[in-house]
């Protein structure tokens, strides 16, 4: 039994790992969005609104990363007080 649980927590923490690395990556994107959107200086509604639509796009990715991250977190603080 100790062993299951011990593989399940390195298990859960290489999915951590692996959540992290995404959130990380999702941040990076939605930096790059919004440095992209700001450094548009043009009158065109249309292209603002789609570059701002992108930066929105990656912010929600960042934060169902966030949200995916902390779930993860909580499910291992379960398994280690099993």
């Amino acid at each position: 039994m100790c062993n299951d649980k011990s593989k399940e927590l390195v298990e859960a923490n290489e999915k951590l790992s692996d959540l992290l690395k995404d959130m990380q990556s999702a941040k990076s994107s939605f930096d790059d969005a919004i440095d992209h959107s700001n450094d548009y200086f043009g009158d065109d509604e249309r292209i603002e609104n789609h570059r701002d639509s992108m930066a929105e796009e990656a912010y929600k990715s960042y934060l169902r990363c966030e949200k995916a991250v902390d779930e993860q977190i909580q499910y291992m603080a379960t398994l280690v007080k099993e």
